[in-house]
């Protein structure tokens, strides 16, 4: 069976995320918070990641703009909160047009299993109607496709 993103609510306002990699916590670790790596993956048909700052310490900056038809773009900034490489990442998120209701608070952990690494991510929205927009966007469905990169870029 392949890995896929499950989905679920977690409370009213948070949604859940797992998904199942066929590398080491180190190796995802460094896909998620490197610079050099995350556009390597992290895009959307049509939409290649143009700018990207990623510092995984507490304190640190995140920054991520996608371009896409016509020059029109799509960012967001962040903060990191919390880093416990390579198992526990907690940071902030805020997209430029803003379609999550305010900032986000993301909690992403890696946890280890049999032939590979559990991700387990936690996003927490501002407001229950929010988590509900988010939920019913692409959202997913544009993860995925995302996670299938990184699962190809990994595997190389």
């Amino acid at each position: 069976m392949a890995d896929e993103i499950q989905i679920g609510p977690g409370s009213a306002t948070r949604l859940e995320f797992r998904r199942h990699f066929a590398a080491t916590p180190e190796q995802l670790w460094a896909a998620l918070t490197s610079p050099a790596l995350l556009p390597a993956w992290l895009f959307a048909r049509g939409w290649p990641m143009t700018e990207c700052v990623f510092e995984p310490h507490k304190g640190g900056l995140i920054r991520q703009v996608w371009t896409g038809p016509e020059g029109r773009t799509r960012g967001l900034t962040g903060r990191v909160i919390l880093a416990e490489p390579p198992h526990r990442l907690i940071h902030s998120e805020l997209y430029d047009e803003d379609w999550t209701g305010g900032e986000t608070l993301v909690t992403l952990q890696l946890l280890p299993v049999e032939g590979g690494t559990e991700l387990a991510m936690a996003v927490d929205y501002a407001t229950p109607e929010a988590r509900d927009a988010v939920a019913a966007s692409a959202m997913a469905t544009e993860m995925e496709e995302a996670y299938r990169h990184l699962d190809v870029m990994l595997a190389a």
